[in-house]
């Protein structure tokens, strides 16, 4: 059976290899992706909230991904991120008061955080260099 920390190590390398898929569609290194990404809306990374209640996702309906939340019936839709950028990965606080993505919006991928309604996005400062 495979621990809990290992399938966090498994859920991080996943979300790492989709943010690098998405930057990779989004700048066109596979323009036929991007051409289909234009044709319908792309809904990946969807994770439960700890109380189970709602859903964080990423949603390409408006051209870039984008995080979405919604309430785990499909009802309650509310777009949390809204710029030219790409959001990925959502990871919601144990306490579900907080979502956790990565984004390119400054030029390169940083850990972003954000209450859970989507208000006071800011920048995770790394320690880590050229991470």
């Amino acid at each position: 059976m495979i621990s809990i920390d290992r399938k966090g190590t498994i859920k991080r390398i996943c979300a790492v290899l989709i943010v690098v898929l998405a930057a990779a569609a989004v700048s066109g290194c596979f323009p036929n992706m991007m051409g289909q990404q234009q044709q319908q809306t792309v809904k990946t990374d969807p994770v439960y909230s700890p109380d189970g209640l709602k859903i964080a996702f990423i949603s390409t309906h408006d051209g870039d991904p984008e995080i979405f939340v919604m309430n785990a019936d499909g009802t309650g839709l509310r777009k949390l991120t809204d710029n030219s950028a790409v959001d990925a990965a959502p990871s919601w606080s144990p306490d579900g008061g907080k979502i956790v993505f990565t984004s390119d919006r400054g030029g390169s991928f940083e850990l972003y955080r954000m209450s859970s309604d989507g208000s006071q996005q800011q920048m995770i400062p790394t320690p880590i260099e050229d991470m």
